[in-house]
């Protein structure tokens, strides 16, 4: 898949999450709660999305290498799969292996004389790497004795940095992402204010389309009252004509006797 698909796919992918998202930030109406529409809404897309999108960016990246515009689109995978939260694992999307820099562990402090505390699988990078680190307090320390590890036990501290991040989902702010919406009440009165002015402006259309009406009938009168007119002229235009064929006539005998008796 080329990179133009592969942009095309992440901007699609990324709408139906923001649609998602936005439906869950809505008050819901009725009896069925916003949230459980929203957590099935276009789930079944956005995981065929975001698998093809995977796959995609792997194969990118086998034939091209880690270039800017994978790596791009590698954060964007993982932030719409942050997105998702806990569905995400749910409906089988997986993440990226990252590597992760090297991060020093602190060592524990013993906490009575001549014990020896070892900490073993302490993950220090995403690759699996292992250290185990070990720390004996010097002999005659008094002061090593009344410290201790966070919480008291050092098996609670090392326990608790093994243990994985919050199951709660890790929504990043995107630049694209719509703002807040208004409240409810704001939008109606909006609304009503809109419906207001819309009606003056159809009642005054009304009143114009009245005129307009009343101005036709009239000009159909008159209309008529010129056509009886037109007719009344067209009657004495043929009586006239009638007349002057009349008048030809008896003017054709008197020439004609005039003619005879000249």
């Amino acid at each position: 898949m080329s990179l133009a698909k592969l942009t095309s796919l992440s901007t699609q992918t990324l709408s139906l999450l923001l649609e998602r998202q936005r439906l869950a930030t809505l008050p819901p109406f009725g009896t069925q709660s916003t949230t459980t529409t929203s957590s099935n809404l276009h789930i079944p897309q956005i995981t065929r999305n975001m698998k093809q999108l995977r796959k995609g960016i792997l194969d990118l990246e086998t034939k091209e290498g880690r270039s800017q515009a994978v790596t791009l689109l590698r954060s964007q995978y993982d932030r719409m799969r942050g997105m998702l939260g806990e569905d995400a694992d749910f409906v089988g999307i997986e993440g990226f292996a990252e590597d992760k820099p090297l991060v020093p562990v602190p060592a524990p402090v013993a906490v009575a004389e001549g014990n020896l505390i070892e900490a073993k699988d302490v993950v220090v990078a995403a690759g699996g790497e292992e250290g185990h680190l070990a720390a004996s307090s010097p002999s005659g320390s008094k002061s090593a004795s009344g410290s201790s590890t966070p919480h008291g036990e050092p098996g609670e501290y090392f326990a608790r940095d093994r243990r994985s991040p919050s199951s709660e989902p890790v929504y990043t702010p995107y630049t694209d992402d719509p703002e807040a919406g208004t409240h409810p009440s704001i939008l109606l009165q909006e609304q009503r204010r809109l419906m207001g002015d819309q009606d003056e402006r159809l009642v005054g259309l009304s009143h114009s389309v009245n005129r307009q009406r009343d101005m036709s009938l009239q000009i159909n009168d008159e209309l008529g009252v010129h056509t009886g007119i037109l007719q009344e002229l067209d009657h004495d235009l043929n009586g006239t004509e009638s007349r002057l064929l009349h008048a030809r006539q008896r003017l054709g005998r008197v020439a004609k006797g005039a003619r005879e008796h000249g």
